[in-house]
């Protein structure tokens, strides 16, 4: 995939967030339990459910809701989602997200960035998709890459990556509900140890291909209808979940949020939350 491609993250505090600093506090408070590496078993595999950030478009504040696979909640917009062929990072560095909040198990999407540290790997996913308001911090938080190439899910091949810490933005954290505030930090990072790995040291950003991972921008959309292409693992009606779809069109400013992140209509559905959007992107490979 050319280098132009880029994950788009429209804030200025990723070189906070990505510093050592700053992983080191959230690690010694947030750390998730290694017991995630006997959790995720081929049933709990199949019985994560997506999730989707709905707004009310009347008070302006969202909810998650519980997206059942294979059927409810499809959008009505008519930017169609494709399913990805061509290959190239968007399939192996774009992967599926799975992790327990309370008693639930839950399915998101996420990606690997470019981290210049050789002992671990980080991967981006949505803050609703690390942190709930009721219950806190996820657990049991795995990254399942190339999902699209492994659609009978287990983890006995060695393709599951399990999260040694979360960092999730304070701003989202404290906003108590889906507010404003919450939509304009809505991102996470999850730190990945090679103690943490299934399959012994190789990390997921360093294999099949080094780097294996997007160089992160945050500059990478500058006005509306700059073009985006939206990547993930949509599961809710009409996309199964095990399909890397993508979608793409120009993006704009969301009236829910006063205008003041990107939007870009699609139909992508529950499940696709946390996936990659890239700008600057060449479909050729």
């Amino acid at each position: 995939m050319k280098n132009q491609s880029r994950i788009l993250i429209a804030f200025t505090a990723i070189a906070l967030i990505l510093s050592n600093s700053s992983l080191a506090t959230a690690e010694s408070k947030n750390s998730p339990s290694q017991n995630a590496k006997g959790y995720w078993d081929d049933k709990n595999l199949n019985d994560a459910v997506p999730i989707e950030l709905v707004m009310d478009e009347k008070t302006k504040v969202g909810k998650i809701e519980k997206m059942a696979k294979r059927g409810g909640g499809s959008s009505t917009s008519s930017n169609i989602g494709s399913s990805w062929t061509k290959g190239g990072l968007p399939l192996t560095a774009t992967g599926k997200v799975f992790f327990t909040m309370g008693t639930g198990r839950y399915v998101c999407s996420g990606a690997l960035v470019t981290d210049n540290d050789p002992e671990r790997a980080i991967v981006l996913t949505a803050g609703h998709c690390a942190y709930d308001y009721a219950t806190g911090l996820a657990t049991n938080w795995m990254f399942y890459p190339d999902f699209d190439s492994n659609p009978n899910p287990t983890c006995s091949t060695g393709r599951c990556f399990y999260a040694s810490s979360l960092v999730v933005q304070p701003e989202f954290m404290s906003a108590g509900s889906f507010n404003t505030q919450a939509v304009q930090h809505d991102w996470a990072f999850a730190v990945i140890k090679k103690n943490y790995l299934s399959n012994g040291t190789v990390l997921p950003d360093t294999f099949p291909v080094n780097p294996n991972s997007f160089e992160l921008n945050e500059f990478g959309f500058t006005k509306t209808n700059d073009v985006s292409y939206a990547f993930g693992y949509p599961a809710a009606s009409p996309y199964g979940g095990n399909d890397l779809v993508y979608a793409f069109g120009p993006i704009g400013t969301d009236s829910l949020t006063s205008n003041t992140t990107w939007s870009m209509g699609s139909n992508l559905t529950g499940g696709s939350s946390g996936g990659p959007w890239l700008s600057g992107f060449n479909t050729s490979t």
